[in-house]
């Protein structure tokens, strides 16, 4: 694909490397750290857990409704203008959850906290695209996933750490600076793109909103013994919405739903072989520690210290993988990286039935290895194959991906738990290796870049 570079100049590119990941190190802290603190919020609430949890489930739906039409604006007002006001508008509200009262005034700050990281998360790939030029694209994108897994692993860490010294307050006060030091390193840097008369369609946006919540909603209850009446009317509502959303947007410059990208075959295959990635992260994330509990006497510590190799495998990979996908084939290197993470997943369906952390952890270590390969070329192939000037679409799109997997794989792995309790993680972890082969045969099907 011929075009223009409109890469910054080194010393700008530097600090808009450095505005972009500091902005995904805060939010996707932001969003890992809460869930050490639930357990306090509802005590110092007095609440029940389930309302608890929409401390952390307010921030992640706010975050997924918006990112289209967040990248839908960008594309019109300039991506550097809705990532920085996405990141003052973040730090604000981090500032407003601090102070809060109320679980209900706790909630509504994570909603604000969720639009502002919505317009964070659908900007950072397009920022680097023009920031970074096309032969040096995939180092970028590497750094990117780095920078994602390690901040995915340190999450809990580093939330424990602050509740060490302080209360859950101290939680949201310290992602106030990180934000705003972003945001003054953004201001300085980022590439000031736009196209003015692009119109932003926010009825779709609207559409788009009630689509993705209703499928949520669907998700949600798939459960055993769940009402298959109330199932039916979640999903009904959802390809209906959606339905509507695809008929409206044809042919529009500017869509909320980008249906000239998803009717790119490697772009929608790149997509669809994300989804199953992450998907199968989340079904093995969430099930190992439910079986290692179940089989071994290790403590929770230990557990959550045995899921760590994955993002530290992620994180060790992602940059090597990127200076890689600059070199050599995008279709090779993920089916090579699907294949990795299989062989992981395998091992792991095959622990001994009484395991010790070290035959956990270096199974984990190769799954981290595998997914970080796969994750930078990926990326690198779907922004690559959009045009310079959809790359807003094009990096929320992918983001869309990333957080539609996280999710399918919380939902199947609570599926899997709720039909076979007592093999819930086995039969999530045979799923996940479905989804890798899935992944693999998406990854060789498609174009080469």
């Amino acid at each position: 694909m011929n075009e223009p570079d409109s890469a910054l100049p080194l010393p700008k590119r530097r600090w808009a490397a450095i505005s972009i990941a500091t902005g995904l190190v805060v939010t996707i802290l932001d969003g890992s750290m809460v869930i050490v603190m639930l357990p306090v919020v509802a005590e110092t609430f007095s609440v029940e857990p389930s309302r608890a949890i929409w401390v952390m489930t307010a921030y992640q739906l706010t975050m997924t409704c918006l990112l289209l039409q967040s990248a839908a604006i960008g594309e019109k007002y300039g991506q550097w203008r809705v990532y920085c006001s996405g990141l003052a508008l973040f730090a604000c509200a981090s500032l407003v959850c601090a102070f809060s009262t109320s679980l209900s005034g706790l909630i509504f700050g994570r909603v604000l906290q969720g639009i502002g990281a919505a317009g964070v998360h659908s900007m950072t790939m397009a920022l680097l695209r023009h920031s970074y030029p096309r032969s040096l694209f995939g180092r970028a994108a590497g750094f990117n996933s780095s920078v994602v897994g390690l901040s995915m692993a340190a999450g809990p860490s580093v939330g424990a750490l602050i509740l060490h010294f302080t209360d859950w307050r101290g939680l949201f006060l310290v992602t106030f600076p990180v934000a705003a030091f972003s945001l003054i390193a953004g201001l300085g840097a980022l590439p000031r793109l736009g196209r003015p008369h692009l119109r932003v369609d926010l009825v779709s946006g609207a559409i788009a909103t009630l689509a993705t919540v209703s499928l949520f909603m669907a998700l949600n209850e798939m459960r055993a013994g769940t009402n298959v009446v109330v199932l039916g009317g979640y999903l009904a509502a959802a390809l209906i919405l959606f339905a509507v959303l695809v008929r409206r947007q044809r042919g529009v410059p500017n869509p909320v739903l980008p249906v000239d990208l998803l009717s790119v075959k490697v772009i929608s295959f790149s997509l669809a072989a994300s989804v199953c990635v992450f998907a199968s992260q989340g079904l093995t994330l969430i099930s190992l520690p439910f079986h290692l509990s179940h089989v071994t006497d290790m403590s929770p510590a230990v557990i959550g210290l045995l899921i760590t190799p994955w993002p530290v495998g992620v994180a060790a990979i992602a940059t090597i993988a990127g200076r890689l996908s600059d070199r050599y084939s995008a279709r090779i290197l993920c089916a090579l990286a699907a294949a990795i993470l299989f062989l992981g997943l395998l091992l792991l369906f095959l622990l001994p039935d009484s395991p010790g952390p070290w035959d956990v952890s270096w199974r984990m270590l190769i799954c981290g290895i595998g997914f970080g390969l796969f994750t930078t070329p990926n990326n690198r192939t779907a922004m690559l194959n959009a045009p310079l000037e959809r790359a807003s679409a094009s990096g929320a799109l992918l983001a869309t991906a990333r957080l539609a997997g996280q999710a399918l794989g919380a939902t199947v792995a609570a599926i899997a738990f709720s039909y076979w309790p007592a093999q819930g993680a086995i039969a999530a972890i045979s799923i996940a290796m479905g989804l890798t082969l899935l992944a693999l045969s998406l990854s060789l099907l498609r174009q080469i870049v």
